[in-house]
């Protein structure tokens, strides 16, 4: 299978989350993209591993994006 054969990936980082630092979701992030696959990534310095309310509008802008590119394919 290549890359593109795999659904679009987004990942949500806070900058304070003390549970999975940025450097180790960047590395993840990368080998994705080295395969292939559709990846991004939305980072926020100042929040921890959470998820807030206010992020949500740029997550479903992402959704309807790859949506809408998978109907277009």
């Amino acid at each position: 299978m290549e890359g593109r054969d795999f659904a679009p990936v987004v990942f949500v980082h806070g900058g304070k989350d003390n549970q999975f630092k940025l450097s180790e979701i960047s590395q993840q992030a990368e080998i994705l993209k080295k395969r292939g696959v559709d990846t991004t990534l939305f980072s926020y310095p100042d929040a921890g591993h959470e998820q807030r309310p206010e992020w949500s509008r740029r997550i479903f802008d992402w959704i309807e994006a790859q949506l809408s590119y998978s109907t277009t394919r």
